[in-house]
C-alpha cells in the first residue's frame, strides 16, 4: 500500500498485517522543514525588518514514514537524510520532467554565463529568492531573471522595492508557464 505523507498512520493500522506499507514522500520531514521555515523567516525578518509568513511553507504533522516499511522520496540525499531517525529504507526517486525541450547545440553559453534564471512556485523565502535578490544586488554585472508567483507574495518584493526599481539587472517577470516561447526564450538567453 502506496500513501503519500498524513494518511498512512491512519490507514495503516485497517490494513492486513502481511501489507507492505510505502510512504511517498515529496518534502523533507515536517520537524526539519518547519524549524528551517521559521529560521529563514526570522532571518528575513531581521534582515528587511518585515514578517512574510505567507512566504514560508508549512508542513503538517505527520507521522508516514514512522507507519511505513518503506519511503520513496521525490529529493535529494539531503531530503533523505531527515527520515534517517526512522531507520527505514528510504528510496529516491526521478523527478520526472514537465516539458521536454529539444538540445539547442547553437547555444551561446559564452554569452549566457553572466545570465540566470530563477524559477520556483510558491515559497519564495523557502526557496530562497530574497537571498538570490541580495547576492545580485551586490553583483551589478550579473543579470538575474526571476520567474515565479511574485504577485502572490507581495511583502517579499516590498521588501526589495526601492533596490529593485534601481537595479536593471534584476528582472521580474511573474509566473511563466515552462512550456511557453517566453520561458524557452529566457533558458536560451541564461
Amino acid at each position: 500500500f502506496v500513501s503519500a505523507r498524513k494518511n498512512l498512520a491512519e490507514i495503516a493500522s485497517r490494513l492486513n498485517p502481511d501489507c507492505i506499507h510505502i510512504a511517498h514522500l515529496d518534502t523533507a520531514h515536517y520537524a526539519v522543514n518547519n524549524a528551517a521555515a521559521y529560521q529563514r523567516l526570522v532571518a528575513f525578518q531581521n534582515r528587511r525588518g518585515i514578517t512574510a509568513p505567507e512566504s514560508i511553507r508549512l508542513i503538517e504533522h505527520n507521522r508516514g514514514i514512522d507507519a511505513a516499511h518503506y519511503g520513496v522520496l521525490l529529493g535529494s540525499a539531503v531530503t533523505q537524510a531527515t527520515y534517517a531517525y526512522a531507520g527505514k529504507p528510504v528510496f529516491l526517486l526521478d523527478v520526472p520532467a514537465a516539458v521536454d525541450f529539444e538540445w539547442n547545440a547553437s547555444k551561446d553559453f559564452a554569452g549566457s554565463a553572466t545570465r540566470f534564471l530563477w524559477l520556483g512556485s510558491s515559497g519564495l523565502l523557502h526557496k530562497g529568492l530574497d537571498l538570490v535578490i541580495e547576492a545580485f544586488l551586490e553583483a551589478p554585472e550579473l543579470e538575474l531573471n526571476v520567474c515565479g508567483p511574485l504577485e502572490q507574495e507581495p511583502a517579499v518584493l516590498r521588501a526589495y522595492e526601492r533596490e529593485l526599481k534601481g537595479s536593471p539587472n534584476i528582472r521580474m517577470h511573474g509566473w511563466v508557464d515552462v512550456g511557453s516561447r517566453t520561458f524557452r526564450e529566457l533558458t536560451e538567453r541564461c
